[in-house]
């Protein structure tokens, strides 16, 4: 799989990844740009949210990564929802509560959502660049 590929695999799952919170955002349920925010602030100090989108973006383009591994497994869409389930594990239960507590506070079921999806999105991406 290509360095392309990969990368397209990771901005459609990063732009995929936000309907859990949109849908919540869509409720009322809660404010959906405030993560990004966040990521600007923790991450470059600049409460920005081109700043915390680009933030976002270039840890999603990091996590993708993976994206050749998940492409070639026989059941890619489980195993891009177990990915999903690993990264959230590790931002929001190991890395935020100990670098980057305004991060960790944002920690509920709709990240865990997020998450599920960004894996998901990814797997299934990867799978078809791959097959293309």
């Amino acid at each position: 799989m290509r360095l392309r590929a990969v990368a397209g695999a990771g901005v459609v799952a990063a732009a995929l990844s936000g309907a859990p919170s949109g849908t919540a955002w869509a409720a009322g349920r809660l404010d959906a740009l405030d993560a990004t925010r966040r990521i600007g602030r923790a991450f470059f100090r600049r409460d920005s949210l081109v700043v915390g989108g680009l933030g976002h973006l270039g840890m999603s383009l990091l996590w993708a990564g993976a994206a050749p591994l998940l492409a070639r497994r026989r059941h890619a869409v489980p195993w891009g929802a177990a990915y999903g389930a690993a990264i959230y594990a590790l931002d929001f239960k190991v890395v935020a509560p100990r670098r980057f507590p305004e991060l960790a506070e944002l920690d509920s079921p709709i990240q865990l959502a997020d998450h599920l999806a960004y894996g998901v999105a990814l797997a299934a991406a990867a799978r078809r660049l791959a097959d293309a």
